[in-house]
């Protein structure tokens, strides 16, 4: 760790008298310049990108974005780091402009391509909802808890797939960049970091991706509903090769209970997440399978 930058950040704490509120916002500040730059670089950040940066405190990751040559609109609570952002505003004339607010109440600026943050960790969860219903921004690097990365990367069907790898997955892929140590944050992190960032997603599930679009597009929404919207895709995709099988898909194909079909999808526990795609995705990929079988005997391809 770069010791000069170090110290530098300390004296910046010391010269506007900041508080650093753990209890409250879970401030952690990143006091390595490598580690900084490595955020930056998994955003891919470039001279007139437009980016969004989510907790900027005192800006350190905002200097670095602002030094790439990044217009930056960063979402800040706290208004202590008010005259810290105000002189990189100076600096970078008309490159800063900062919401005060919370990042999960706010209206996120439109025509952002990027997202770049070390919020905190227990935000995580709501910021990930909003970028799957952000339109623009596609490429994102964070600052985030080694356990929200192990969560998020596992696959559908696999046990423990959660609201969270069901958010990320249906829009984007995700990447581990590197490991933090706890010693690159002042004060020091007791949770284990990391750098993700997340990609457009080359092929996102289609059963993840549907789901996902209900989860954010009505919160009363119940499972048997959008079950029953899932059932209709299945069945979509096997309608053109139904001398091929003997049945539709349908519900009492699926050891759903009736209590479950009730629950409203925003209700549904990890657990119950983690079975409905795990019931789901068995059945889905068998399809396919199928599917696929039969059209080779015809001589062609298939989309999934």
């Amino acid at each position: 760790m770069d010791s000069d930058y170090y110290h530098r950040i300390l004296a910046m704490i010391e010269q506007y008298g900041l508080r650093l509120n753990d209890d409250e916002f879970d401030q952690h500040l990143l006091v390595s310049l490598e580690t900084i730059e490595h955020v930056v670089d998994a955003a891919d950040v470039s001279v007139g990108d437009s980016v969004l940066e989510i907790g900027p405190g005192p800006g350190q990751l905002t200097e670095a974005l602002l030094q790439r040559g990044a217009f930056v609109t960063a979402i800040e609570i706290d208004r202590q780091f008010a005259p810290v952002l105000h002189n990189l505003s100076e600096r970078f004339p008309g490159r800063l402009t900062v919401i005060w607010g919370s990042a999960t109440e706010v209206n996120w600026p439109e025509h952002v391509e990027k997202a770049v943050m070390n919020p905190p960790f227990s935000i995580t969860e709501q910021l990930v909802d909003l970028l799957y219903s952000s339109r623009s921004i596609e490429r994102v690097s964070m600052v985030t808890g080694r356990r929200f990365y192990d969560n998020a990367a596992v696959i559908p069907g696999n046990r423990g797939f959660t609201r969270t790898a069901l958010m990320i997955q249906a829009k984007y892929d995700i990447a581990l960049v590197e490991k933090i140590d706890r010693e690159c944050f002042y004060p020091q992190s007791g949770d284990r970091a990391v750098i993700v960032k997340l990609l457009p997603a080359e092929r996102p599930h289609p059963i993840v991706r549907r789901l996902a679009d209900y989860m954010v597009s009505d919160e009363q929404i119940h499972f048997r509903f959008v079950l029953e919207q899932v059932l209709e895709v299945f069945n979509h995709r096997a309608k053109k090769y139904r001398q091929d099988f003997s049945r539709y898909t349908t519900l009492s194909d699926f050891r759903f209970s009736p209590e479950l079909l009730n629950v409203r999808l925003q209700d549904l526990t990890n657990y119950q997440i983690s079975e409905v795609i795990s019931q789901l995705t068995a059945r889905y990929n068998s399809l396919v399978k199928n599917m696929k079988s039969v059209r080779r005997k015809r001589g062609g391809g298939i989309e999934e």
